[in-house]
């Protein structure tokens, strides 16, 4: 059997970000049916979470990696100049400078890491909570003091380079789990928590005051949160808030067709810069609204942007492509830091699915690779977003991506990525995507984003495009998981829906995961009279269906027919009933009051 150790796996690895690239021959060994073979990397990705630059050098944290790397960057040569492991963890989503020195926090072990670029070292100072924690947030005060925020904990902590003495300051917010975002002037740190408040500490007493404004669109999600000048700058989905840092006052500063604004800079001549979630804007303050100066890339998540000495601005997102916008020009240069194999290596992925022809789909970060083990050949593919899940249909596969929500089918003889549209109805996070072969359709479960709690469920007809966005299927929680039994399917929720507000609906146990039992199909016809409907059998008492592993829920029961073409979406009551097996190996059955069905 051939043995790849992690480094040979990436010198295996020869990658580009365009139009497919091949991986390269990845060696195939299988001494007998039964004992595993080695295909080589199964998804390769540069992916980042933290972010800092220092004059004209990027510093990125990847993700994904295990343990993560840190990506010195040159700006002006559009470069990667050097690449360092960590010790442990998973990424970092922490990450500023002070005193020429970049400090992350890891997660899911908390740790803070010292990174000194002078001498390529990486120094664990120390862990800011138990594991499983997660440092979101860090920035640095105008005197070098530099503060992290937590999660699960909530809390925040302060940092001196000087001597690494670590103080926790304490929960940001009374309840909240999350110190997701920091901004520090001389004499306050500003924490942006979920549920969203805007929480002022005095540096010097610790005293905490929330100064966010009443009744803005900042009460539905903070995106991004910067201080400069005597202000606070938050963003959300309208644009940002320009607050009085004693919370008495704040102007609207709008950035119009935004999905959200989820990165923000105050640059040193008291200027705005922001980039946009998803629509990839650039955008700048200009008077009280944000204006798009240029386009960076769609689909994406922003990680940091800034104003270079020479007025260049250089942003970077969450794929791993950095843009660079030079002085005048309102067209950016685009670089991907995949296509350096240090950079570059196996990640964690997202998602696999296996094709009928032999092929195997590997979902990742902004790629899918399809591997072709017969021939011991990989070809990566960018997309627009991580391939949360991937199921084969045709040739073809099709996938749901995150943080869009957009549905692409890609076909990989081509390369072509054709987009179904976005699921949209305040969907962000797809979870699972199964194909019924029987009627052509695609079905996804997903969860909404931060603050919400209602998923969905949509039903795709990729040959026709025409996609249904369920809501009614599970209220009030996430959908997870779908698992079909010929024409049954079975989806599971969670009550804490897309995270960051408590849930409504009564929980089962630890997991917080209930399982749905939806017969989903027509009523099952009576094979003596063509086109009738079997009389429904007697339901059975017992109409409790449990959820995974705790104890029975008598609640949803909600069926969806998976029969026939897509159709309009409609309900109508029916008296219960039990599952039957038709002659045709059709099965009906609900224990529901209300049936959604398809109609032709």
């Amino acid at each position: 059997m051939t043995h790849l150790s992690r480094r040979n796996v990436i010198q295996l690895a020869a990658l580009s970000a365009v139009g497919g690239s091949v991986l390269g021959e990845l060696p195939a060994s299988a001494a007998s049916p039964r004992e595993p073979g080695q295909f080589g990397p199964a998804s390769l990705s540069a992916a980042i979470v933290g972010m800092a630059v220092d004059r004209t050098t990027g510093y990125f944290v990847t993700r994904g990696q295990t343990p993560p790397k840190v990506v010195t960057y040159d700006i002006a040569s559009r470069t990667v100049t050097d690449v360092v492991s960590l010790e442990r963890g998973d990424g970092g989503w922490a990450c500023t400078i002070s005193g020429g020195k970049v400090y992350i926090g890891t997660y899911s072990f908390g740790d803070i890491v010292e990174y000194d670029p002078a001498t390529r070292t990486a120094r664990r100072l120390g862990t800011i909570g138990p594991s499983g924690t997660i440092v979101f947030a860090a920035t640095t005060a105008p005197d070098g003091v530099v503060y992290f925020g937590t999660y699960p904990r909530g809390e925040v902590w302060s940092l001196q380079p000087a001597t690494g003495a670590l103080t926790n300051l304490g929960r940001a917010f009374p309840g909240s789990q999350y110190a997701r975002l920091l901004a520090a002037d001389e004499s306050y740190v500003y924490v942006g928590t979920i549920p969203s408040h805007i929480v002022r500490i005095d540096r010097s007493t610790g005293v905490k005051v929330d100064v966010m404004p009443a009744g803005t669109p900042l009460d539905a999600g903070l995106g991004a949160l910067a201080a400069g000048g005597g202000r606070v700058y938050a963003a959300s989905a309208f644009g940002v808030h320009d607050i009085a840092r004693d919370g008495s006052g704040y102007v609207e500063v709008p950035a119009d067709q935004e999905y959200l604004v989820d990165t923000l800079t105050v640059t040193d001549d008291g200027g705005l810069l922001a980039l946009g979630r998803l629509t990839g804007s650039i955008l700048r303050r200009d008077g009280d609204r944000l204006v798009k100066i240029a386009q960076g890339p769609e689909g994406d998540e922003g990680r940091g942007v800034a104003l270079l000495p020479d007025g260049t601005v250089f942003a970077a997102n969450g794929s791993g492509r950095v843009s660079t916008l030079a002085p005048g020009r309102d067209t950016v240069e685009q670089d991907d830091l995949a296509d350096d194999p240090r950079a570059a290596g196996p990640e964690l992925l997202q998602s696999m699915c296996a094709a009928p022809d032999g092929s195997v789909y590997v979902g990742g970060h902004f790629a899918i690779t399809v591997h072709k083990p017969a021939r011991g050949i990989s070809r990566r593919y960018p997309v627009a977003g991580e391939a949360k899940d991937i199921a084969a249909w045709r040739n073809r596969m099709v996938s749901a991506l995150y943080p869009s929500g957009e549905v692409i089918d890609l076909d990989p003889r081509t390369g072509r990525v054709r987009s179904f549209g976005r699921i949209g109805n305040n969907q962000q996070r797809p979870w699972d995507v199964v194909h019924h072969e029987p009627s052509g359709l695609v079905l996804i479960a997903s969860a909404p984003r931060y603050g919400s709690l209602q998923g969905a469920l949509t039903l795709l007809d990729p040959a026709t495009g025409t996609m249904e966005v369920r809501l009614d299927i599970l209220p009030n929680q996430a959908l997870n998981a779908i698992a079909l039994d010929g024409d049954l399917a079975y989806v599971a929720g969670d009550t804490w829906g897309g995270n960051g507000i408590p849930p409504t609906e009564p929980t089962s146990g630890p997991t917080r995961r209930r399982l749905l039992r939806e017969p989903a199909l027509a009523p099952a016809r009576d094979p003596r009279r063509s086109g009738m409907p079997r009389p429904p059998a007697p339901a059975s008492p017992a109409t409790n269906w449990p959820s995974c592993g705790e104890r029975p829920s008598p609640r949803i029961r909600v069926p969806v027919e998976l029969q026939g073409p897509v159709g309009r979406l409609h309900g109508r009551r029916i008296r219960p009933w039990s599952a039957t097996k038709t002659a045709g190996g059709a099965a009906a059955g609900t224990t529901a009051s209300s049936w959604p069905r398809i109609s032709r």
